[in-house]
């Protein structure tokens, strides 16, 4: 759970659900600067490379976006990233993802249920120690 939740003074980010829902979570709801967009600058980017890739396999009339909105949100999420040399699908679940033309990947064998739980640790700090280093 983040510890800061960052959104723009928009009223669907403005509202009791939001409250209720960073109540319960524990973390604090910050709101940028109305009519500043800069301050949402990772977003921002993120968003603009985002719709670049959406609008390669959108049709002339950009009305068929949501078709493909899975297959560029997958691929953004299991594609390595520049900055941080891992996919975000490994920085979250701390292993690669299987995609149907991988050959299978080495399969472990837990003696223990919490053997797994040490394991998916290791990895997972491992990807983020790497990632922050990059």
């Amino acid at each position: 759970v983040p510890r800061q939740i960052l959104s723009d003074q928009g009223t669907p980010f403005n509202n009791q659900l939001v409250d209720a829902f960073t109540t319960i979570l524990g973390c604090h709801h910050i709101k940028s600067t109305p009519y500043h967009p800069q301050t949402n600058g990772a977003i921002e980017r993120f968003n603009a490379t985002f719709e670049r890739q959406l609008a390669k396999v959108t049709n002339v009339y950009m009305n068929d976006w949501d078709i493909h909105l899975k297959s560029v949100v997958f691929a953004y999420n299991t594609g390595k990233h520049a900055s941080t040399e891992y996919s975000p699908y490994q920085l979250q679940f701390g292993r690669h993802p299987n995609l149907p033309p991988d050959p299978p990947i080495a399969q472990y064998e837990f003696l223990k249920p919490n053997d797994y739980f040490q394991f998916f640790r290791r990895t997972l700090t491992l990807y983020h120690r790497q990632a922050k280093q990059n």
